[in-house]
């Protein structure tokens, strides 16, 4: 069972976070996908381009993910469905999520095989909301981020520790978010119910898009899609001044 995060959160009065229990398969599916880089491999990209080996986030080791790979596909013996590890020609009947759509028996095998990198994913994920959370951070609304952000223009070591949280839909209309944004490219976006709480849906890396620190002011600053139904949409929270910590 894995709960993330791991204790309830609050962010300024506005949103909490409780522990919730997230689904073993979901986690593993979200594993396979960004630490052991079934989506950058499908980009045509090398498969630890999320960067989750780098040392800080202590995530996976390239050692440890071509072993859980082997023994995933040792295991699956013909039967994964996920192509971009299998090295098959990308379907165009593959199932958008082919870990939650495998032989129950077979999937919860080969999540327990992940089970220790899962829990490390899920770790990174859970500091960075814990990061923002109550008394860390602080909530200035969200036409004011840009001006904050260029406050930063001196200070790259500062900047490289911030995390972000904003609030809004996703692209074409999805479900109502809250997006953590960290300097070192780690994002984590959760689900927002209509009473302010969240609930995770994923963490993913883009190490490339904080290279330089204009470009790590642009990321941080990306926001989903305000909108008037919520007023959540109109508030950001960064960190507290003198509480910024790396988590």
């Amino acid at each position: 069972m894995t709960l993330l995060p791991t204790t309830g959160l609050s962010f300024g009065g506005h949103a909490t976070c409780p522990p919730y229990v997230t689904d073993a398969l979901v986690l593993h599916w979200h594993v396979v996908k960004h630490v052991l880089g079934a989506r950058a491999i499908a980009a045509g990209a090398p498969w630890d381009a999320e960067r989750w080996t780098d040392a800080p986030l202590g995530v996976t080791t390239a050692g440890d993910r071509d072993g859980l790979v082997a023994s995933i596909l040792a295991r699956a013996g013909g039967r994964c469905a996920v192509d971009a590890l299998t090295g098959q020609k990308p379907r165009a009947n593959a199932p958008a999520q082919p870990c939650l759509a495998c032989a129950p028996a077979l999937a919860k095998e080969c999540s327990a095989d992940a089970a220790a990198i899962a829990e490390r994913y899920a770790h990174a994920s859970g500091a960075v909301l814990t990061s923002l959370a109550d008394p860390l951070g602080t909530v200035i609304r969200r036409d004011h981020l840009g001006a904050w952000l260029l406050s930063f223009l001196r200070r790259e070591r500062e900047a490289r520790e911030l995390t972000v949280a904003s609030f809004g839909r996703g692209p074409e209309g999805g479900p109502f978010v809250a997006r953590f944004t960290r300097g070192d490219g780690v994002r984590v976006e959760a689900y927002v119910d209509t009473k302010a709480r969240l609930r995770w849906r994923t963490t993913y890396r883009d190490a490339r898009a904080v290279a330089t620190l204009a470009q790590l002011l642009s990321f941080l600053s990306e926001m989903p899609r305000a909108t008037g139904s919520s007023p959540l949409s109109g508030l950001c929270v960064v960190p507290r001044p003198g509480a910024q910590h790396h988590a």
